[in-house]
């Protein structure tokens, strides 16, 4: 079984909401109001989220929790 972090989670899951909405790092960043880096420093695995940051990316994608970015089910985006 293979052993996946949360942070591992929150990274492939943000990748797939990101390509969803057909928004890039500086999409996102600009609707989080910080930078292009440090976007990518958590796609990257460089910075790991507390919870109160993976609730912004979960509100700014639309995503009905925090839970949908870190829980071991498949992301199910309904993306406006």
């Amino acid at each position: 079984m293979e052993n996946v972090t949360l942070q591992n989670r929150f990274q492939r899951k943000l990748r797939v909401a990101l390509e969803a909405n057909g928004w890039t790092q500086q999409d996102m960043a600009d609707k989080l109001g910080c930078s292009n880096q440090m976007v990518s420093q958590y796609l990257l695995g460089r910075r790991c989220p507390g919870l109160d940051v993976i609730e912004k990316f979960a509100t700014t994608l639309g995503l009905p929790d925090a839970a949908s970015l870190i829980d071991n089910s498949e992301i199910s985006l309904a993306i406006a």
